[in-house]
């Protein structure tokens, strides 16, 4: 764990030994945390230990962390802390490693060890000996567990903003919640995370007009401005053929738009670009099955099953929600309005006409 000159100026009190019986481990920690120096990782090595073989057991305490607290005066808080590190640093050889050359000190490594994995360990203890410990602190804070340290090059040095929202809202309120999401995640097709239906929410209020109003539907070019205001705020602009393009599949709707622009944004990102241009618009496009016309592909599937009717062969909106596996109630506020304004469908006492000539798959 150490070299063999650091274990030759180290005292045996301080040197780390698995499987030794609760009386010598009890006194190696006693000591360690009298210490100065290697007492943190000395502790959190044999409170490892404690837990991992249930020694607190034999002395009547129910976790580690309250024997530690018990017997050494420690805090709750602190003896967690220093069980946690002991339990990660197994997995962190490198962290562990420069925390017993004293490469690095205990405030760091009590940071590194929420973040740091066995892939990413050496990257952040590079950061870590590059930043002080506020500094530190801060980037741990912005990361996720597993994740490397943020690239400080990438465009994205925006960091990631967590904010809690714990409210209680009435039950009427509460219903429009759950119908506004569900109707944001059958547009997209797949299951949203919270964040993706706040990001949509927040992108459909800022499509708002200076003065309150917002149109139902939008022309090509002003659908492309919206895209090009949306792209601006979110620091990934966007080229004014892209944004034209996507303007021409969105159904004419800023909703959809906005949407679209999101999933144009992760095909850029994922490509490591900046900003939007039209091959990135086109791939995300090719991803979602969106076609020039800017219908997805239940659209599409829901024409074909029309048009081999033939047009004097109307069918049921109920029989063709369960051909396609969807809700009714989905088909007519998500899939059939735009259909509609495209003169592609029609509607009769039983059921719907398909207007189109030729399949359009």
């Amino acid at each position: 764990m150490t070299d063999q000159a650091t274990a030759a100026r180290v005292p045996e009190s301080l040197t780390l030994q698995e499987g030794l019986p609760l009386d010598q481990v009890v006194r190696r920690i006693g000591v360690a945390y009298a210490s100065t120096g290697l007492r943190h990782r000395v502790v959190a090595f044999y409170l490892a230990e404690l837990d991992a073989r249930n020694l607190y057991q034999l002395a009547g305490y129910k976790s580690a962390s309250r024997f530690a607290a018990a017997r050494f005066g420690m805090s709750q808080r602190e003896a967690r802390e220093l069980l946690a590190a002991g339990k990660a640093l197994v997995h962190l050889p490198v962290i562990n490693e420069a925390f017993a050359l004293g490469k690095v000190c205990w405030s760091k490594v009590r940071e590194l060890i929420k973040v740091a994995s066995p892939q990413h360990e050496t990257r952040w203890l590079e950061l870590a000996q590059e930043l002080n410990t506020d500094q530190l602190l801060l980037e741990v804070r912005l990361s996720k567990p597993g994740d490397p340290p943020r690239d400080r090059d990438d465009r994205k040095g925006l960091p990631e903003i967590r904010l809690r929202l714990n409210t209680a809202l009435p039950p009427d309120v509460y219903a429009k919640w759950e119908r506004a999401r569900q109707k944001i995640q059958d547009e997209s097709g797949s299951p949203l995370k919270e964040w993706e239906f706040v990001e949509a929410l927040i992108d459909l209020a800022l499509a708002f007009q200076d003065d309150g109003s917002i149109e139902a539907f939008y022309s090509t070019p002003d659908l492309a401005a919206l895209i090009c205001e949306a792209a601006q705020r979110a620091a990934f602009p966007i080229d004014a053929d892209a944004a034209m393009e996507l303007a021409g599949v969105s159904q004419q709707t800023p909703r959809v738009a906005l949407r679209l622009l999101r999933e144009v944004r992760r095909e850029a990102a994922a490509a490591s670009r900046s900003s939007i241009d039209l091959a990135n618009v086109a791939r995300a496009m090719d991803r979602l099955g969106i076609d020039g016309r800017g219908l997805r592909p239940l659209q599409r599937k829901y024409l074909e099953i029309l048009e081999a009717r033939g047009s004097n062969r109307p069918l049921g909106l109920g029989r063709l929600a369960v051909i396609l596996g969807v809700p009714q109630r989905t088909l007519e506020r998500v899939h059939e309005p735009y259909l509609f304004r495209l003169g592609l469908i029609g509607t009769t006492p039983h059921g719907r006409l398909a207007y189109c000539e030729h399949p359009i798959c």
